[in-house]
């Protein structure tokens, strides 16, 4: 039996994508000759609980990286003119700080257990700011609708990430979901699967879209040109600019 790589229908796509860098990204051709192993997704991981993440925080204020931070403030550009916002899976509250000094939005924080809500609350005490220890399934069972519904960094652990984004959907009707893009690096892009054992799986830019567009009406992608300045800018299904920002809307 062929191996998938070997298959015909795989070596036509191969030889014509060969061709269309060759003329136009050609510097990327030779990527494509560096055949993959088999796919595999990583099995998924028992969450990191909040003693990891104070320990690897050492002496420092935050319990989340800079990038995760960086991040956070550049999705809080998006929230147009939402004004119930839930958050699913934060970590540390960081997007309710950058947006909770606007007294008009009313924000819950989704985090893991009791221990991460009680650091949140400490952090960000604000009073239009409301933590729910749990998951998706505890938000969906309070029956609650928003006007917009984050998931920052969280998807690429979800071992069904299907029914995670319908659940982001029942939510609302507009949500914003960031995931790490595959085509990031070349290592990254050429490895049969996540380098990075926190993550299940990954998508580039365009396979992430389609994901999103399977569940969305509306789908639009953006990126940070420089990871650690929130700026964006729109970006297509080629782009290696990672973490991607996509901001979805049902029909």
């Amino acid at each position: 039996m062929r191996g998938p790589t070997r298959h015909p229908l795989w070596m036509r796509v191969q030889r014509k994508v060969e061709r269309v860098l060759a003329r136009r990204r050609p510097e990327l051709a030779p990527i494509v000759t560096e055949l993959p192993g088999a796919y595999f997704e990583n099995p998924p991981r028992v969450p990191r609980k909040f003693s990891e993440y104070l320990a690897d925080a050492g002496n420092d204020v935050e319990i989340e990286s800079p990038e995760a931070l960086v991040l956070n403030k550049a999705v809080a550009r998006f929230i147009g003119s939402a004004q119930s916002i839930v958050n699913v899976g934060s970590v540390s509250a960081a997007f309710e700080r950058f947006v909770a000094v606007d007294r008009c939005l009313e924000l819950v924080a989704n985090v893991r257990d009791e221990s991460f809500a009680a650091w949140a609350r400490d952090t960000c005490s604000y009073q239009n700011v409301s933590y729910c220890p749990g998951d998706l399934s505890t938000l969906l069972n309070d029956n609650e609708r928003f006007d917009l519904a984050l998931a920052i960094g969280v998807i690429d652990g979800q071992p069904n990430y299907s029914e995670f984004l319908l659940g982001l959907a029942q939510l609302a009707d507009r949500v914003i979901v960031t995931a790490s893009n595959k085509a990031r690096d070349h290592q990254s892009l050429m490895a049969p699967g996540p380098t990075d054992r926190e993550r299940i799986r990954e998508w580039t830019a365009g396979e992430f879209y389609w994901v999103l567009k399977s569940h969305f009406g509306v789908v639009k992608l953006y990126a940070m040109p420089d990871p650690i300045v929130p700026r964006t800018v729109e970006i297509g299904p080629l782009s290696e600019m990672s973490p991607v920002i996509a901001v979805c809307e049902r029909p």
